[in-house]
């Protein structure tokens, strides 16, 4: 099996980053976006994690196969969370849409605590959902 390999986002990341991101659009609450975008309407939220700096993307890919971006896995997190400690930046924060265990174990795992829940503050697929708040020092 070929090895994870962690990486800067990059310009040819646009599509792939783009379609990963509609999957959840049209299947999950865990964005409340209800429309699918373009590449094109995508490339200035991905351009804004070019260089150095508080934002930051780190795309995972296994071969030839992409597997997700920063906020979807440990190895991934933990690597951008090494790369963030030299920077100037004090906290992350992380808002996951309940229920979701998985992403509450991987936050745990990574070290964040949760601050608080906005309740009933998103609407998708005919029904209201809660956001939980989380965070954790960088350095």
């Amino acid at each position: 099996m070929p090895e994870l390999v962690l990486r800067p986002a990059a310009a040819g990341d646009f599509v792939s980053r783009c379609d990963l991101y509609n999957r959840h659009v049209c299947e999950s609450p865990v964005t409340f976006d209800t429309e699918a975008f373009t590449p094109e309407a995508r490339r200035p939220w991905l351009e804004s994690f070019f260089g150095r700096g508080r934002h930051r993307l780190v795309v995972g890919e296994c071969g030839q196969r992409s597997l997700g971006y920063a906020c979807l896995g440990t190895r991934p997190c933990r690597h951008l969370f090494d790369r963030l400690a030299g920077e100037d930046v004090h906290r992350a924060v992380a808002g996951i849409t309940l229920p979701n265990l998985a992403s509450v174990a991987l936050h745990r795992r990574l070290g964040f605590a949760p601050v608080g829940v906005f309740e009933q503050v998103g609407y998708k697929f005919g029904r209201y959902w809660d956001v939980q708040w989380w965070q954790r020092a960088v350095r």
